[in-house]
């Protein structure tokens, strides 16, 4: 990797930031850049990201002596070298939850405090916090008014499934067809679909103080949620997140227990990768 201590600029100019970045940008990425009114911000590919505000200092990594306005929150991965910006919340806000986040990983997270006029530099986690769960689990989502790719976890509904669970085999689905011709061998033509299918089966709760019991109210709610058209955060025990979106559902009882023991079986069929959007509750 080259590296670099100093850029001079020769001949008359006004820059407004040095922006350096991990990427080669499309034609179309480098004309946006060339609008008067375009702000560059901080993304998982950013190096360094200095805006000149009517000085002749530029840099945004600076100790913050003005009112913090906003903390923008990246996560990294162990043994990741980059940052994945997750969101730019207010500073008034003092909790945030990322739904992101698979099984058996390490993250840390990193802050950069924003005020008016700068960005500080930034405030790193001690160490790396490991993901540990033993579930698999369904969460309904809510898009952000904004329109990008930034989704809200609805935590009224947030399904675990441990008890007596069983997963259907993931079905991969391609765009794949066979064409016979008048050669020795057929040719194969391929599209861009691909995408999984697969099912879930467990009680629709879990034992309490090795207790179990479900109510009508409970099953009803999952029923509405299974139904409801948003799209919904899956996550299996091994590492893995899909947006999902679910297709059927069923309901048997166990009329051998005094409890009637609900089991609840319900499809499922991918909709997006969990890498191309953020998903935060708080």
């Amino acid at each position: 990797m080259f590296s670099y201590n100093k850029a001079t600029l020769y001949g008359d100019a006004l820059v407004d930031y040095i922006w350096i970045r991990n990427k080669v940008d499309t034609q179309n990425e480098i004309d946006a850049t060339l609008s008067y009114t375009y702000d560059p911000e901080w993304d998982a590919n950013t190096f360094l990201l200095a805006p000149f505000n009517n000085t002749l200092n530029g840099g945004n990594v600076t100790s913050v002596g003005d009112k913090i306005l906003y903390w923008q929150v990246y996560r990294k991965k162990k043994d990741d070298a980059t940052l994945h910006f997750l969101v730019r919340i207010s500073a008034s806000q003092y909790a945030l939850y990322d739904f992101n986040v698979v099984n058996n990983n390490e993250y840390q997270y990193i802050l950069f405090a924003e005020t008016a006029d700068y960005i500080s530099a930034p405030l790193q986690q001690d160490g790396y916090v490991t993901t540990n769960w033993w579930n698999w689990s369904l969460v309904g989502l809510t898009p952000s008014s904004n329109g990008s790719n930034l989704y809200y976890a609805d935590t009224s509904h947030v399904w675990l499934f441990d008890t007596e669970l069983e997963s259907g085999a993931l079905q991969q689905n391609l765009d794949k067809a066979v064409i016979e011709n008048f050669t020795r061998f057929p040719k194969l033509a391929s599209g861009k679909k691909n995408y999984l299918t697969g099912s879930i089966s467990a009680y629709l709760s879990n034992p309490v103080n090795a207790r179990y019991q479900d109510t009508v109210e409970q099953y009803n709610a999952f029923i509405d949620f299974i139904a409801d058209e948003n799209p919904k955060l899956l996550k299996d025990r091994k590492g893995n997140g899909w947006i999902v979106g679910t297709t059927s559902n069923s309901m048997q009882y166990n009329d051998a227990t005094a409890e009637q023991i609900t089991t609840v079986g319900f499809e499922f069929t991918q909709l997006d990768s969990l890498d191309d959007l953020n998903i935060i509750g708080g």
